[in-house]
């Protein structure tokens, strides 16, 4: 079985800035199946400098195999400086106690679908506003 493809966009691409820190992720642009490193998207996050924390959150509540079954996806992907300016509640988040809630946060930050800034961008301009997207975690995503 083919693993699933998956769009990876820093949150900050798209104006997220609670996600980001500004920065885009490799280019700026989305990390397509065609882009990923070793095939799977687990495997390739890992190896992406400033989405190691998110690699390693995604392995911690098993949602990373997931991510590799077939399907396509987009991951709004925090950085490792959107992590660390947590502070202290990451650490509390990364407790097995707090499992269920990381798994939320995670969870509100993939889409179904594979989504592109150029698409996000045609429907904003579609629309004439805001964008809505709900995500795998069941909350809404507003693109402006």
């Amino acid at each position: 079985m083919r693993a699933g493809r998956m769009a990876v966009a820093a949150a900050a691409a798209f104006g997220l800035t609670a996600c980001g820190d500004g920065k885009s992720t490799a280019d700026g642009e989305p990390l397509t199946a065609a882009r990923l490193q070793n095939g799977t998207i687990a495997a390739s996050l890992a190896e992406i400098g400033d989405l190691r924390t998110l690699s390693a959150a995604l392995a911690d509540t098993q949602l990373a195999p997931v991510l590799d079954r077939k399907g396509d996806y987009t991951l709004l992907a925090p950085t490792d400086a959107a992590f660390t300016a947590l502070g202290k509640k990451f650490d509390e988040l990364r407790s097995p106690k707090a499992r269920p809630l990381m798994i939320a946060l995670l969870r509100g930050h993939i889409l179904p679908g594979q989504v592109t800034t150029e698409s996000i961008k045609a429907a904003i301009a579609r629309k004439k506003g805001p964008v809505r997207m709900q995500t795998m975690g069941g909350t809404t995503v507003i693109f402006t």
